[in-house]
């Protein structure tokens, strides 16, 4: 395939080329020759190799590729056999797909790029058939249409090894879009703004209004109403998608994704805020999603963000989740500082999932709630470090079996003996027995006995995974507090 420099708008001009008989030199294009002597990278400025095949003089074979300007213009990488984009929110497209018989090429990142360089894709084709026995069907038929031009031969030929023979020999064009229908640089389309609840009026009527920056005021500088700062709110289901996916990650009173974040107030339990104006940051594909979860509350924002979006001031989380996180990644670096290892391993590449998502559940579920104590069990006791527990006193912990007893049995060692470290412990033992009764296995009585232990029994799933959550801070801080 070639793409050849064109004034697309003289249709005729492209058909005068594919019935040139020399246009067929196409397919003998030798990259550094020229007739005066000058380097032109394929020996005519007007012409260049979309595909090629290569040869491989270490394994004498012919590799197919596409040409790397192509590559470069839609910032596309490789995998294996494959081009991929990568969206706005990070997720992979595929572009280009490379195996030993084709080249497969998205056609709107093709025609987006034939656009650009004002240029046209010839595809130069041929296909031949051959038989040991005389055809009694002949035929010698030359077919054109507007972007077509081939020719289908079907004879009997005598003297050869075969009898008869057949061949379908042509070329197509294929044109690029328009330059305004790319949506690239100055074509760009101007970004797109969704209405979103900023409250109701006197009669409980639901008042929308865009989130376009440019329509919204500023406390220091105009009185346009709404204001930029005007909390927005959402139903925390929100968050699941991203949470859900390895593209994005959620932070505290933040989401980020490839090519965008948003800050949010996510320190409440059932409903996220954003700030009007922040709106404006998601794509649009994105605000079309948030839309589906507004609601009208009159909840104001978090202390926390009050705190630090307005007193300037640096705190700490007030969600249990996010406390749990960030005090688990401050235990264990204070404690590689102190002791030279880390006391919670770090995760496989393929579990890191797990603290990631770990969160209070965003939806009543036993589905959701059993997940999260999946996480919480293996970030907190499947991590301890048991190796350098027992490194640390080796005769005395060498019989002793299971995470728990181990780190319960290196703290009365470390002198904390005077500490009540029971109702720790055995709060620890009760948060590994309801994964062991509930989730690992069937659930049976024991998983009950587990939860009324925990005094979650009667408690809905947040509420439930909240005092889980809790006992497992008060655990953190303990060891903060005690060791370091």
């Amino acid at each position: 395939m070639y793409i050849c420099k064109r004034n697309l708008e003289k249709k005729s001009k492209c058909n005068d080329e594919l019935e040139n008989e020399n246009f067929s030199e196409l397919t003998h294009l030798n990259p550094y020759c020229c007739s005066d002597g000058t380097y032109i990278r394929f020996g005519n400025e007007d012409i260049e190799r979309f595909v090629d095949y290569r040869h491989n003089l270490i394994t004498d074979e012919f590799e197919p590729s596409i040409t790397e300007e192509f590559v470069y213009f839609h910032d596309l990488y490789k995998e294996k056999n494959s081009y991929y984009k990568l969206n706005e929110n990070g997720e992979k497209e595929e572009i280009v797909k490379i195996d030993e018989n084709s080249i497969l090429v998205n056609k709107k990142y093709l025609k987006q790029y034939l656009a650009i360089k004002d240029m046209v894709l010839i595809i130069c084709f041929e296909y031949r058939y051959y038989q040991n026995h005389e055809s009694n069907y002949k035929k010698n038929q030359n077919i054109k249409t507007d972007d077509t031009i081939y020719s289908n031969y079907i004879d009997n030929i005598r003297g050869l090894s075969y009898k008869s023979f057949g061949r379908i020999f042509g070329k197509k064009i294929i044109k690029g879009m328009a330059k305004e229908d790319t949506n690239l640089w100055e074509y760009e389309k101007p970004p797109e703004y969704l209405e979103f609840i900023i409250g109701t009026d006197p009669n409980c009527k639901e008042v929308l209004h865009t989130c376009n920056p440019s329509k919204l005021g500023n406390m220091y500088f105009n009185d346009i109403k709404p204001d930029f700062l005007t909390p927005i709110y959402f139903k925390k289901e929100v968050l699941s998608k991203y949470y859900q996916s390895d593209v994005f990650e959620v932070t505290d009173n933040t989401i980020r994704a490839h090519e965008w974040l948003l800050k949010m107030d996510n320190q409440r339990d059932q409903v996220v805020s954003v700030y009007l104006g922040d709106l404006a940051d998601l794509p649009y594909s994105e605000q079309q999603y948030w839309k589906c979860f507004n609601i009208v509350s009159d909840c104001g924002i978090s202390k926390t963000s009050f705190d630090r979006d307005f007193m300037v001031k640096w705190v700490g989380s007030e969600a249990l989740d996010l406390s749990f996180k960030s005090n688990y990644k401050n235990l264990n670096k204070k404690w590689k500082e102190k002791f030279g290892w880390q006391l919670f391993k770090d995760l496989h590449s393929e579990d890191s999932h797990y603290l990631k998502d770990l969160r209070i559940p965003v939806s009543v579920s036993q589905s959701e709630f059993d997940l999260q104590i999946l996480a919480f069990v293996k970030v907190l006791f499947d991590s301890l470090n048991e190796k350098e527990l027992k490194k640390a006193f080796p005769k005395q912990l060498e019989d002793v079996k299971g995470s728990i007893s181990i780190l319960e049995k290196f703290l009365e060692l470390k002198n904390c003996a005077n500490i009540d470290i029971k109702k720790h412990m055995d709060n620890l033992k009760n948060i590994q027995n309801l994964r062991s009764t509930g989730i690992a296995h069937r659930k049976s009585k024991n998983y009950d006995k587990a939860k009324k232990r925990l005094e979650i029994k009667d408690k809905n799933f947040i509420e439930a995974f909240k005092t889980i959550l809790s006992k497992g801070l008060e655990f953190l801080e303990f060891l903060d507090i005690t060791l370091l």
